[in-house]
């Protein structure tokens, strides 16, 4: 860590110096320290590889000169917003690696403010989406393929159908309805919800029997076909 630079703010010398500084060098999440003018204060090494440059080296240059190699604040620059709005930013995007590697992160941009309630510094860190990503592509995809089937067998117009059932299942029943159009299995709907898996079942039961259909794909299409899944 480096010594105590004078032109910072205190409170921000203070995070960067002493047991603060060696805390932050032990992190391996990928986590920057920016002024309100976009200024790198400090960044670990796991962050300055997703931009493939050296830590060191970066301190004191602005963020879109050194991460992106632009002349002015990106346009979906996401410190902007916490800027500006003076509020945590959670977005997420994905880097690729050298190699080819490619990850998702879910960003989390945080304002830290000085005595006077200012903005003085901001504080981002990365977390890696990435297996959550992975694991959410096949209930996406089945989805999309409910979406599609009932565009192709649905009527165009549903009349006051949907508003009717809708009305009839009860918020239990419309949230399980959801997992089962997303693709999860009864375990996995138990687990979601802290329900046991009897509990599960009744709710199907009821669902099916409300929906007037005999198995989970029919539940599904209809479901996506109505609506019945819109606030």
């Amino acid at each position: 860590m480096k010594k105590q630079d004078k032109a910072l703010p205190a409170d921000i010398n203070d995070l960067l110096t002493g047991l603060g500084g060696m805390i932050l060098e032990s992190i391996r999440t990928p986590l920057g320290i920016f002024d309100k003018d976009f200024r790198i204060l400090w960044i670990n090494r796991s962050l300055a590889r997703i931009h493939r440059c050296k830590a060191e080296e970066v301190v004191g240059a602005f963020c879109y000169q050194a991460f992106h190699g632009c002349d002015k604040v990106c346009h979906d620059c996401f410190l902007e917003e916490v800027k500006q709005q003076g509020r945590t930013v959670i977005l997420e995007r994905f880097h690729d690696f050298p190699g080819g590697k490619r990850r998702w992160g879910e960003i989390h941009a945080y304002p830290v403010r000085a005595k006077d309630k200012s903005i003085a510094a901001m504080v981002v860190i990365i977390f890696d989406t990435t297996q959550r990503n992975q694991t959410l592509k096949p209930h996406e995809s089945y989805t999309r393929q409910l979406q599609n089937s009932a565009l192709e067998n649905g009527e165009d117009h549903v009349g006051d159908d949907s508003d009717y059932v809708r009305e009839e299942l009860s918020k239990r029943e419309t949230q399980v309805l959801g997992l089962i159009v997303d693709g999860y299995t009864n375990p996995q709907i138990s687990e979601l919800l802290s329900i046991s898996s009897n509990t599960v079942k009744r709710h199907i039961s009821n669902i099916f029997i409300k929906l007037g259909v005999s198995d989970r794909t029919q539940a599904a299409v209809l479901a996506v076909r109505l609506n019945l899944l819109e606030n």
